[in-house]
């Protein structure tokens, strides 16, 4: 780290100051917050409660709290976070499928490892959103099974 004269600030390896790179980079305007959210329910993934069949939730949280009576709140979380988990990772699937099916309609001259890699060159970006997507989807899970637990 280095040490700018002008502003006192301390800068990292990339030059930008150590402070602002401390800071988070997610929207801080009430229209910047919009737009991320609109982000995501673009994909609708995110959205808790959003799609979810009440049978399809209850089914899960029983297989997660096979206890007889009433389902805690944290079972039922911890179901629709699986639930979205199951539709991310079909998701991904799709976008790869999709993607192979894109390349191999480019033309029969290719070698097959070359059209594996294009294939998966051309849905990189799309697999990593749905990667942060199922990462949250997983955490959300596990809280709400340490919730259960106690």
């Amino acid at each position: 780290m280095t040490s700018d004269a002008g502003t006192g600030e301390t800068l990292c390896s990339a030059g930008t100051p150590e402070k602002s790179a401390r800071r988070g980079g997610g929207p801080r305007t009430p229209e910047g917050k919009t737009i991320s959210r609109a982000n995501s329910l673009r994909h609708g993934l995110t959205v808790a409660g959003q799609g979810f069949d009440s049978q399809e939730i209850n089914t899960v949280a029983r297989s997660i709290w096979p206890l007889e009576g009433p389902l805690p709140e944290a079972a039922v979380l911890a179901a629709e976070a699986q639930i979205r988990i199951r539709r991310i990772r079909a998701a991904k699937h799709m976008a790869i499928h999709e993607a192979m099916a894109r390349v191999e309609a480019e033309g029969d001259l290719i070698q097959r490892e070359e059209i594996e890699a294009r294939g998966l060159s051309s849905c990189a970006e799309r697999l990593l959103t749905l990667d942060d997507y199922e990462r949250k989807a997983l955490s959300r899970r596990k809280k709400a099974i340490r919730a259960m637990i106690g």
